[in-house]
This record gives C-alpha cells, structure tokens and sequence, in this order.
C-alpha cells in the first residue's frame, strides 16, 4: 500500500466515522491502515514479530469475559471503559446475570435495537456484542477453551511464517470481535478456515500461507 492510498483511506475513514459515529470501525481501519505502512520498515517488522503476538487472541477473549463479569457500576475505571465500549461491559454484566456461564453453552433469544418483535411487543434489548462474552455464554466453557487454543496454534503458525500483512490483519479481526459479534460469522470471518491448517507443518503452511 502506497503512502498516498493510505492518505485516501484514512480521510475517508474520518469522513465515515463524523457521518456515523461508529468509534470501533473507525479504530480498526487506522490500525489497519497505519499498521499495513509501519511492516514495510524492517525494523519495526522485527520488533513486532519479537512480542508474544500468538497469546493476543487468549489475552483478548480473557480480557472481554473478566471485564463482563466483573463490572462494577459504582467503579469509576469500569465506568470508564463501559463508556469507551459504547455500554457494551454492562450489557455483558447483565447478560451473565440472566443466563449464567455453562459448561455446553445454551440457547439464548437475543433482541436488539432492530429487532422488529422487540421494537413492537418485548421492548427490551438483551444483545451482547462482544463475540468472546458471546460465545462463552452461548456456545459455552468447553467450545471456547477449545476454539481459543485453536486459534492460538493457527496465529502461532502465521507468526512463525512471519507473513506480516496476514498477522496485522488477524489482530484486527481480534480487536473487533473484541466488542462485535463476528467471530463465528463465516461470511463476515472467512479466516475460520484457517483452523484447517492446524495439522500443517511449519514449512507447509509457509507455502500455504503466501497463497491466501
């Protein structure tokens, strides 16, 4: 990506976020567009690939769940960061309160603001944004410890194959899914396919990874 495309991107990631207001989207696409020019220098290529990138996804779904579970209202930190993620920490609180965590998960209505049967009849919204507090209380404990250790072998084998574009890109998928629900959604994460790598060798997935 040349410097005057990103320019382009991110004027018009500006003029999308003062239209819509949509904070997260706006966040990611600087991160993606300002990450995309720092892995061209080779010295920062280098210190990035020395972080424990792999453990990004595991810290990431720890992070949402305790935050969810933990909020505190009356703690002015949680207040905080509730207000950074749009109410999105307290409507996780409130979901755990209401189904609780399960060992296989279980099946959840969810109402949101565009639900035409929420607008009309219930009048309530019970939707949790947060893939990782999402699938910790629908798919449950047991599919989410494995599906993170999943993930983590995959980001480990992109790491290793030090395709520096593929890494940015997965930690921005991360970083969304952070407080959106598209983990799981194969149309909006089509790099849940890479969970069939995870008997590749080093070498193959080198090959397979320059091909994706």
């Amino acid at each position: 990506m040349r410097l005057i495309e990103s320019i382009f991107l991110l004027i018009g990631s500006v003029i999308i976020f003062d239209l819509t207001n949509t904070r997260n989207s706006f966040y990611l696409s600087v991160f993606l567009v300002v990450g995309s020019l720092l892995v061209k220098n080779k010295t920062f290529e280098d210190h990035l690939f020395k972080l424990p990138l792999s453990l990004s996804y595991s810290v990431l779904v720890v992070a949402a769940c305790l935050l969810a579970i933990f909020y505190n209202p009356n703690n002015v930190i949680f207040r905080l960061l509730n207000n950074v993620f749009s109410g999105r920490l307290a409507l996780g609180k409130i979901a755990i309160n209401n189904y609780g965590i399960h060992i296989l998960g279980q099946k959840i209505t969810f109402y949101g603001a565009s639900s035409s049967y929420n607008l009309l009849v219930k009048n309530e919204y019970n939707f949790i944004d947060s893939s990782y507090v999402q699938m910790l209380l629908v798919q449950g404990i047991l599919f989410t410890v494995i599906f993170v250790a999943f993930y983590t072998i995959i980001f480990k084998k992109i790491v290793l194959s030090r395709d520096k574009y593929l890494v940015i890109i997965i930690m921005c998928m991360e970083l969304q899914c952070f407080s959106d629900p598209q983990m799981l959604q194969l149309w909006y994460n089509p790099f849940l396919f890479l969970i069939g790598y995870i008997g590749v060798s080093k070498n193959m997935w080198g090959n397979q990874s320059k091909e994706l």
